[in-house]
């Protein structure tokens, strides 16, 4: 019991440390920023690479949609955030009116390191959330009926992010962010991603 009390103060000790450390390190930054910005938001529009398993075999192609998000800054060189979005894929168009599909929708919270160079920043991060995806896949088409197959299913997300934002003044920056979606029931053999988001985001 003695040597279990013993090693957890040393790790208890060790934590403090750690974060008195970032907390100087945070007050330090703090210092030679003092006019960071509070929190950051806008919107996205997308084109993401997808490759899905369907009826009628593999298909693969770009999807497209629109995104957004908002982020506070904790400190000057780390955020807190949320960000949604909704992509639609379109395929067999040649060989059914309407086309067969594939949309997903998702959503989450989003952790972001931030560097700022004096041109630009980066900040490279994660969203953890959620999303759900539905796809329609017509198998043949007989006059106003067709057959299909419709399957609809929700999963855990994770998507590492990695952003580079150009300020087009103090307000004002035209941002590029770069992500790749991973789920626990993402079906086997899809893939979502990589994905390519650029926008408008707003500093206050």
């Amino acid at each position: 019991m003695y040597h279990f009390l013993k090693d957890g103060a040393r790790r208890g000790n060790l934590v403090m440390r750690l974060v008195l450390l970032i907390l100087t390190i945070n007050s330090v930054i703090a210092s030679e920023h003092e006019a960071s910005p509070s929190f950051v938001g806008g919107m996205f529009y997308h084109l993401s690479w997808s490759h899905i398993s369907t009826y009628r075999g593999d298909v693969s192609g770009i999807s497209t949609g629109l995104g957004g998000k908002l982020a506070f800054y904790i400190s000057p060189n780390f955020r807190i955030g949320a960000t949604g979005f909704s992509s639609n894929l379109l395929y067999d168009r040649a060989l059914h009116s309407p086309s067969s599909y594939i949309t997903t929708g998702a959503g989450g919270i989003t952790m972001e390191m931030v560097w700022n160079t004096g041109t630009f920043r980066i900040a490279p991060g994660i969203m953890f959330g959620g999303g759900s995806f539905e796809q329609l896949n017509i198998i043949s088409e007989d006059g106003e009926e067709n057959t299909v197959n419709y399957d609809q299913y929700s999963s855990f997300l994770v998507a590492p992010q990695f952003s580079v934002e150009v300020p087009m003044s103090n307000k004002i920056s035209v941002a590029i962010m770069a992500d790749w979606i991973y789920g626990n029931s993402v079906i086997q053999g899809n893939n979502f991603g990589p994905s390519l988001r650029m926008g408008i985001l707003f500093t206050h």
